[in-house]
């Protein structure tokens, strides 16, 4: 019983403030993600499939399942019968593994770094981020599930093909002014990191690479509503290849039931209860 009056005392006061959520298209963000028709290509994935080096790999050790990164050709998942490794470390195994048993897909194993190797009860992972001349390559990812020093999971979304300038054309202030030219709100600050990225944009089945500036750009509405831009800089053009706004706002679907006067005036809703929240 005092189970079921908690969930009610709950129900209650979600319903009290929470409205129903609207999601609003922020213009001012820009993103080179396509939303594709489907996930897979089915019959590029089956040509990746039939290609030597997957082919050689299942031979070898039996019973394993992919699904190919199309863009850089490389398993993004590969899953399958347990293969032994060796080495002290997590990393240690990983790299083994890589060496001895990956080397027809050309991973780029001097351009992976260590991001961490977290554990459970039954799994190890070793996470590889990949730099590229020392500069890191954004959303690049490779990693070795592991359980009982046997690898059963890897992907490799990584690449050996980077053929790059990385000697910027523009400076950072240039980085930061082109982030901030377009900014209807007032500006609190913009900043950019010393050291220069590597963003791989997926092109079809191709990977287009360009150096790019991070920059993280403040602003405050005339309701004094906060927003902070993640912002990446082509480092050659300044041109914007990727912007996103890192506060969410929400509102409630009053507006949307009010008459054409009432919806075109400024609305700002605040929650009307504060609560501290801390985690980890």
């Amino acid at each position: 019983m005092r189970n079921i009056f908690t969930l009610v005392l709950v129900a209650i006061a979600m319903s009290a403030f929470a409205g129903d959520p609207v999601t609003t298209s922020d213009p001012l963000e820009v993103t080179f993600h396509k939303t594709p028709k489907q996930l897979w290509d089915y019959h590029f994935q089956q040509v990746l499939r039939e290609q030597a080096n997957w082919q050689a790999y299942v031979a070898t050790h039996g019973t394993w399942y992919v699904h190919f990164n199309e863009s850089n050709q490389k398993p993004h998942r590969a899953y399958g019968q347990p293969i032994p490794t060796y080495g002290n470390t997590a990393e240690q195994q990983a790299l083994n593994f890589i060496v001895n048993e990956l080397g027809s897909f050309n991973i780029p194993i001097d351009d992976l770094v260590l991001t961490g190797a977290p554990e459970t009860k039954q799994h190890v992972y070793a996470n590889f981020t990949q730099f590229h001349e020392g500069l890191e390559v954004l959303n690049s990812r490779m990693t070795v599930k592991m359980s009982n020093g046997q690898v059963i999971m890897w992907a490799a979304d990584v690449y050996d093909n980077i053929n790059l300038n990385v000697v910027p054309t523009i400076v950072s202030e240039g980085a930061i002014n082109a982030a901030s030219a377009d900014m209807v709100n007032t500006i609190l600050s913009a900043t950019t990191e010393n050291d220069l990225k590597i963003l791989a944009i997926p092109n079809s089945k191709s990977v287009d690479f360009h150096l790019v500036y991070k920059v993280m750009v403040k602003t405050v509405n005339d309701n004094n509503v906060p927003s902070n831009y993640y912002t990446l800089v082509d480092a050659h053009t300044g041109a914007i290849l990727y912007r996103q706004n890192m506060v969410a706002h929400h509102s409630t679907c009053d507006l949307c039931k009010k008459g054409d006067e009432e919806k075109k005036k400024p609305e700002v809703r605040t929650m009307g209860m504060a609560a501290t929240i801390t985690g980890q």
